[in-house]
């Protein structure tokens, strides 16, 4: 184990709505498609700082009535990053947009879970998911 090239400073949850689906039917089958799962995700540099990064990521899913799914969900989060000089200044950016969104997506995960695991359905466990995708196609 070493130390990761991304340092993380401060995050927090900026806003969590959860909505438990009323029609929701647990004796029937969870067409849950997770497909539709909405993430976006903006990364800044901290102002006078080369090597900060403030990433925003939202994660949402509101689900069509076909899904029968049991919660209606949006979280936003913040988190503010460092990245190591051993990665070269024209990568940090992307470094900190797609390392720092995956650690914002597993604290999203934890959240949902403690939020949804106290509502009236089962709780929800996010996929794990990979943000490799927001790098620049070359």
């Amino acid at each position: 184990m070493q130390p990761s090239a991304l340092g993380i400073e401060l995050y927090f949850v900026a806003a969590s709505q959860v909505f438990a689906n009323p029609a929701y039917d647990g004796n029937k089958a969870s067409a849950l498609n997770y497909d539709a799962l909405q993430s976006e995700v903006d990364v800044k540099t901290v102002e006078g700082e080369a090597k900060q990064w403030q990433v925003h990521l939202t994660v949402a899913h509101h689900p069509v009535e076909k899904e029968n799914a049991p919660y209606d969900y949006s979280l936003q989060l913040i988190g503010f990053f460092s990245v190591s000089e051993q990665i070269p200044a024209d990568k940090r950016q992307d470094f900190a947009k797609v390392n720092g969104a995956s650690v914002l997506f597993g604290i999203a995960r934890e959240h949902l879970r403690v939020l949804t695991s106290a509502g009236p359905y089962p709780a929800i466990h996010l996929p794990a998911v990979s943000f490799v995708d927001l790098l620049p196609q070359v």
